[in-house]
């Protein structure tokens, strides 16, 4: 929990005092389980979203959320893809027959799993870069791959800059760029 940084923490609700060394792929969740039943939250489980179709031409219009679950009008869309409940492990060429341990952040075992071992950190997100610090100086080498180099903020992260983030992504997608989260499909 030491390297979460308060992002988890929810509007209401502080998160509760825990042990630093807790795992956080345990902690997280718990927390925003007694958020969800604290505020009595009309949560559905399990639905996909199969479309998102705007009711009108205006920003500000209102959205058709088509699901598994039945349509809801709303005015606003979070993605939150719950990463922990249903992480995503990619292929790639040699998954079938590679013999060693792979983890998603959801099942990371934590530091002393890999106590001696060499190991490959895969992505150039914020779970990426808190294993590989959780790993420096137990792992006998640690190899760190990701798609492009990292681009490392220097400013304040606030509600402004996470807009113009979510917003750079947005005309990427425009563009036909790929959204920047590799994947590919056994041969």
């Amino acid at each position: 929990m030491h390297d979460v940084h308060g992002v988890a923490e929810l509007p209401g609700m502080p998160v509760p005092n825990v042990d630093p060394t807790a795992r956080a792929n345990v902690t997280v969740p718990e927390y925003f389980a007694s958020y969800e039943a604290h505020f009595d939250l009309p949560v559905e489980r399990p639905v996909t979203v199969l479309e998102v179709t705007p009711l009108g031409e205006a920003n500000d219009a209102p959205l058709l959320v088509g699901t598994t679950a039945g349509d809801w009008e709303t005015r606003s869309v979070v993605n939150a893809t719950g990463t922990w409940d249903t992480p995503f492990l990619p292929f790639y060429p040699g998954v079938n027959t590679f013999k060693g341990p792979q983890f998603h952040t959801a099942n990371y075992p934590g530091p002393e799993f890999f106590r001696g071992l060499r190991g490959v950190v895969v992505g150039g997100g914020a779970s990426a870069v808190q294993s590989i610090g959780e790993l420096a100086g137990i792992a006998s080498e640690i190899v760190w791959t990701t798609r492009r180099e990292p681009v490392w903020r220097t400013g304040e992260f606030n509600p402004d800059a996470g807009r113009e983030a979510v917003a750079l992504v947005e005309d990427r997608v425009r563009q036909g760029c790929p959204r920047g989260r590799w994947s590919a499909s056994p041969a």
